[in-house]
């Protein structure tokens, strides 16, 4: 697995702390792993770096590749990269471009299965929504029998 390339002292900076406060904006106190609320414990979330490049400034990765996750996710994470480097190594070097196309063929598989998730969750809630709102008018209507006679 590739080592941190950034300097510890970037998490110090302005430049980072903009970005995580960007972050607990965005997905407020709740880990992107285990979705645990950490509101009264802020402290036991950090950003993920999901990959690292030599040259990169801690704030200067793409925002898809960081992760608002808690301390325990975040072991797992690296453990889980340290496999993933692993069995990368143990890959003939002929075979890196076709590894390479998989994961991304992968990964743009989940995260297409997130969005449509996301987008099912809303339209499940314009369907509750719309239920109501047929039921309110129902209930109102005089030729269902609702409503006031006059």
């Amino acid at each position: 697995m590739q080592a941190r390339t950034y300097d510890t002292k970037d998490l110090s900076s302005s430049q980072w702390k903009e970005l995580r406060e960007w972050h607990i904006e965005e997905y407020g106190y709740t880990c992107q792993c285990c979705y645990k609320d950490f509101y009264h414990n802020p402290s036991a979330l950090c950003v993920h770096h999901g990959y690292y490049e030599k040259g990169l400034r801690a704030w200067e990765y793409d925002d898809t590749t960081l992760w608002w996750i808690c301390n325990s996710c975040h072991g797992q994470a690296h453990r889980g990269m340290r496999v993933v480097s692993y069995h990368t190594a143990l890959c003939p070097p002929q075979f890196m471009d076709s590894l390479a196309t998989d994961i991304a063929r992968l990964v743009t598989h989940y995260v297409n299965l997130q969005a449509a998730e996301r987008e099912a969750a809303v339209m499940q809630q314009e369907i509750v929504n719309a239920y109501k709102t047929l039921r309110h008018m129902k209930a109102n209507c005089r030729c269902h029998g609702g409503g006031k006679n006059g």
